[in-house]
């Protein structure tokens, strides 16, 4: 069990009972703070039908209630410093951060490969494509505030709090109760909280290269700039759809 943790994470937290309580009380912090963003999105979403307004409440689930139960669950009662270094945020070292790049640039390509047939079967099946939720807030002629703010957070925000959730509260959570292929059962479910059918194997595949880069650093700064191009490339790619006419439309 330790050599199978070794590829996926720092460390192996059935050897650390303080980490493991912690990880216990985090993951259940997200679960909780999940449910409640949700409730919130569908009940104080009504009151806002700008497109700021539903950019914000479709934060709540996983950006504001998951990512703030479970780090709340971490930093209880815990030392500062010793929270940093669980979350794998030490003092970064560029050749660790580098690796990142070459990652980048071998998991992009395919995962819009599998994005793509993802997408071509799910329409094959009869079923319409799902609305992506960035696509549905810059339909209708979005100005250039709403871009900045919907590019901040899908380069900056997004890459954070998923990483952070994903990556340490819920892979190192399951690995502390010794469940069979942590990483995967990780990477599926940050694939399918996204919402999006169709994309989960490609969105699975990014979220198991995330996590393999995060056990072969030891360190969660090449996940969040991996993360952050990933996600930099598909705004670039989708701002060049606005501007070639192809974005209008439900």
């Amino acid at each position: 069990m330790r050599e199978a943790n070794q590829k996926t994470g720092p460390v192996d937290p059935g050897l650390e009972p303080d980490r493991c309580a912690a990880l216990r009380r985090s993951a259940w912090g997200a679960g909780m703070g999940f449910l409640g963003g949700l409730w919130a999105m569908q009940h104080l979403g009504a009151r806002g039908d700008g497109l700021v307004c539903r950019l914000v409440w479709g934060l709540l689930p996983i950006q504001v209630g998951a990512f703030g139960g479970g780090v709340f669950g971490l930093v209880w009662g815990r030392a500062p410093k010793r929270v940093w270094e669980w979350l794998g945020l030490s003092s970064p070292r560029g050749r660790e951060v580098a690796l990142a790049l070459p990652w980048y640039a071998g998991t992009y390509p395919a995962a819009a490969l599998l994005g793509a047939a993802g997408s071509r079967l799910w329409q094959a099946w009869g079923m319409a494509p799902t609305a992506r939720p960035f696509v549905s807030v810059l339909q209708g002629g979005a100005g250039p505030g709403v871009w900045l703010l919907v590019c901040a957070v899908a380069v900056l925000v997004a890459p954070c709090t998923e990483e952070l959730l994903f990556r340490v509260v819920v892979h190192d959570a399951l690995a502390a109760e010794r469940v069979h292929g942590a990483a995967v059962w990780t990477s599926l479910l940050f694939a399918s909280v996204h919402g999006i059918p169709e994309y989960v194997p490609s969105l699975w595949l990014l979220g198991f290269v995330l996590q393999r880069l995060r056990g072969r650093t030891g360190s969660l700064w090449p996940c969040l700039v991996l993360h952050a191009l990933f996600n930099a490339t598909s705004m670039a790619l989708l701002l060049g759809t606005v501007l070639r006419g192809g974005l209008a439309g439900p």
